[in-house]
């Protein structure tokens, strides 16, 4: 009989790793492949330990958020009962490596932190992110994203995992006039109550796609696998390249390459976005454009908790966190990482590398905004076009979040000042 932990712990491991995009969210919370981390987890968990309890980890200051946000998840800020405890990193595509014969050790992958099982009184001690010497080293060759670049440049691989777990079949059973598929049929999900117009190209011999109910596909749209649409996008006669997962309601137009949206942002109009993670409610002006690739094709560096960290990848985007509004013609810098509820104007140059959260970049000069009460009723006015609303809980969150965030900006002016000096 197999032997079952007494409790499961998804951690929020790496936390600092992902923003702008974990400055909202816990990492168990970040859209990758067809799922939620946290939606994949409970998948995996529910098929090996049903039963078992499964606790989500998070800050203290996001605590209330989240519980509102996912009533039906156990969510707390700290462990304040021993159990013999099974503790995961959210990006965990697969559990079977972990041996429920072996108790108090850690899982690794280098230096990064996949799993432990651990008895009752060091389940209460353990972290993710500290050295334990009470507990012994299981190196392991599982692999899972260690920054917000790696999970973006692991999405197509999530894409093709999340079908499998899905059980996902071809379900192509609407005749659509004049829909191409380039490829075999066999890697093509198609809901029943999805809209597909006319002189539609969707291409799987690169892998699967994924195109949930409610999504609307406009003529003259090309659809590359591996690709997963979430129920609600539109595409508008939009590129859409190998590797991209677009999140609930989003609307998509122009070329879109290996790329993350969250749910409810638009890209409306031409432009391209490659190799890069979008948060929530961000709007892309028209011809809004990021680099991907350095001219010298040189490994690309990122700014990440006040340190330039090179990515050691060719190929990286941009990360831009939720409720960000770039304007039309905006120039995004390669590996440029641009905060929450910020905002860029086009004025002649690319944006800097680094625009901290509550941040306007405009006429080539970077400054703080000017009150967090008139952009949060902006936001209010933006999310009631889609019928939704900030809870009173999130609002409190970023409220808090905007008096702790005065050191990054402070430190995000200066750096913009000595660069163009």
């Amino acid at each position: 009989m197999q032997k079952s932990p007494e409790r499961i712990v998804v951690t929020n491991y790496g936390h600092n790793k992902y923003n702008p995009i974990s400055q909202t969210r816990p990492v168990w919370d970040i859209l990758c492949g067809c799922l939620y981390a946290f939606e994949r987890i409970k998948i995996l968990c529910d098929n090996k330990y049903p039963g078992i309890d499964l606790v989500f980890l998070c800050s203290r200051d996001m605590l209330n958020f989240c519980r509102e946000k996912h009533p039906s998840l156990d969510i707390v800020d700290t462990i304040a009962d021993g159990k013999a405890t099974l503790f995961l990193n959210p990006f965990l595509h697969n559990i079977d490596f972990i041996d429920m014969e072996i108790q108090n050790c850690v899982y690794l992958n280098g230096n990064t932190f996949l799993a432990a099982y651990t008895d009752s009184a060091n389940s209460l001690r353990f972290s993710p992110d500290a050295t334990d010497n009470r507990l012994d080293i299981v190196e392991s060759e599982i692999n899972v994203p260690d920054y917000i670049w790696d999970m973006v440049n692991q999405n197509g691989f999530y894409i093709h995992n999340d079908i499998s777990l899905l059980k996902k079949k071809n379900s192509v059973t609407v005749n659509y006039d004049s829909l191409t598929i380039v490829g075999s049929s066999d890697n093509l999900y198609i809901d029943t109550e999805a809209v597909i117009d006319p002189f539609v190209v969707i291409d799987t011999r690169k892998g699967p796609v994924y195109i949930s109910g409610g999504v609307t596909i406009n003529s003259f749209t090309r659809v590359e696998g591996p690709c997963y649409l979430a129920p609600g996008v539109i595409l508008y006669g939009a590129k859409i390249r190998e590797g991209c997962s677009i999140g609930e309601g989003c609307r998509i137009g122009g070329e879109v390459e290996d790329s993350v949206f969250h749910p409810w942002s638009n890209k409306y109009h031409d432009g391209f976005i490659g190799h890069a993670c979008i948060g929530e409610w961000v709007n892309l002006g028209a011809l809004t454009t990021n680099s991907d690739l350095k001219n010298n094709y040189s490994s690309v560096a990122v700014y990440q908790n006040e340190n330039i960290i090179n990515t050691g990848l060719v190929k990286v985007g941009c990360f831009i966190g939720d409720h960000t509004k770039m304007s039309i013609g905006s120039l995004i810098n390669t590996g440029a990482s641009i905060g929450c509820f910020s905002m860029s104007v086009h004025s002649g140059r690319m944006t800097p590398q680094f625009i901290p959260s509550f941040s306007i970049f405009i006429k080539n000069g970077l400054k703080d905004i000017k009150s967090i009460d008139t952009l949060l009723d902006s936001t209010e006015i933006v999310m009631s076009r889609r019928n939704k609303s900030m809870s009173n809980a999130f609002k409190e969150y970023i409220i808090n979040l905007y008096k702790n965030n005065e050191r990054e900006r402070v430190l995000g002016l200066d750096r913009w000042n000595k660069s163009v000096i």
